[in-house]
């Protein structure tokens, strides 16, 4: 019994640290662009329109872009790299990452350099697999071209996540 219990511990944290696939995807690589806009939703929060900005709860809220076409027409304007976190209601890291990382001061403040958009990858099954996630979370790092210049899988803590987006500058 002990030994199940063990085995049942390490599948659950390596979901918790890897991720979860989303229902149909398989893996076959890296990002090449950016496509066609989607409407997604913070955690906690309504749906937004296609190309409406939303906002997360928490300390020093960033401001998320439901559209990736919008996040990419603001990254022209401002000349910044765009943030897109690709995340489902239903995936557990995805909900960590909402509840520890993206509200982390020291990850508002590294993002605020960015455009940051989020999208579901249910809603907007096309875009995520444009980007090749077969896996969520995942979060790119890209130019407002969409080239990409990071990439992660899985739940990162706020230390892990500052790193990143640090390593864009």
């Amino acid at each position: 019994m002990r030994r199940l219990l063990a085995i049942l511990g390490v599948l659950a944290l390596t979901v918790a640290l890897v991720g979860c696939p989303p229902p149909g995807t398989q893996a076959t690589g890296e990002a090449v662009g950016i496509q066609q806009s989607g409407s997604s939703a913070t955690a906690g929060a309504k749906p937004a329109a296609p190309g409406v900005a939303t906002t997360t709860t928490g300390p020093g809220d960033i401001t998320w872009f439901g559209s990736l076409a919008e996040a990419e027409s603001r990254a022209n304007v401002l000349q910044r790299p765009i943030l897109v976190d690709f995340y489902a209601d239903w995936c557990a890291p995805c909900r960590m990452l909402d509840e520890q990382t993206w509200p982390d001061p020291a990850v508002v403040k590294e993002a605020s350099r960015l455009i940051c958009a989020r999208i579901s990858v249910d809603e907007n099954p096309t875009i995520a697999k444009s980007f090749r996630v077969v896996s969520i979370p995942t979060v790119v790092i890209i130019t407002s071209k969409g080239r990409i210049l990071q990439r992660a899988v899985g739940y990162r803590d706020a230390k892990a996540m500052v790193k990143m987006l640090q390593s864009v500058r």
